[in-house]
């Protein structure tokens, strides 16, 4: 299993950087991210048309958190998830709730998106939005989770959320997660 690393700096001091860490599990492939996306994992399993059926997206962003992280996050995770649903795309959310990630609550929401951009069904219908805070809220940034998924429930994304880890700051965050995506 491949061990992979991240980290965002945003000064010269390494107490400023926001980083994770976390296992590939078995089933799942690393692969090319685009353009301010840290890290794409897809699921080797296949669809008719040779896609992969899920795949989860990690980036790491800028934000300042010492007043009101808390709002914050919410405005974050509430602008990714309504992307997902923006006209002329629609859908509706599934979920929305705080979770346990890496030691840490986090901001989760799920959508079905029931029409893309072209008017079609997507293939990856459920679309879910995490955000993470860092470990120390002087380090300015955080963590946005991505997956999309053929199915309700990806039990790759699950394990690969199982061994995320938040590094930045003075200690090292770990800790068991009690995120199940299910819509």
């Amino acid at each position: 299993m491949e061990i992979i690393r991240h980290s965002l700096r945003r000064a010269a001091d390494p107490r400023q950087a926001l980083g994770f860490r976390l296992t590939v599990p078995p089933g799942m492939t690393r692969t090319g991210a685009p353009s301010g996306i840290a890290l794409r994992l897809v699921d080797e399993e296949r669809r008719d048309d040779g896609e992969p059926r899920a795949e989860i997206d990690f980036a790491v962003f800028a934000a300042s958190l010492l007043i009101d992280p808390a709002g914050i996050l919410d405005d974050v995770i509430e602008r990714v998830a309504g992307a997902f649903i923006e006209a002329p795309r629609e859908g509706w959310i599934v979920d929305t709730d705080s979770v346990l990630i890496a030691g840490q609550r986090a901001r989760r929401i799920t959508v079905r998106v029931v029409r893309d951009d072209d008017g079609a069904t997507p293939a990856l219908q459920y679309q879910t939005a995490i955000v993470l805070a860092p470990p120390d809220l002087a380090i300015q940034a955080a963590l946005v989770v991505v997956v999309r998924s053929a199915d309700p429930t990806w039990p790759g994304a699950e394990a690969a959320l199982a061994t995320l880890r938040l590094e930045g700051g003075r200690p090292r965050i770990s800790g068991r997660q009690d995120l199940t995506l299910t819509a």
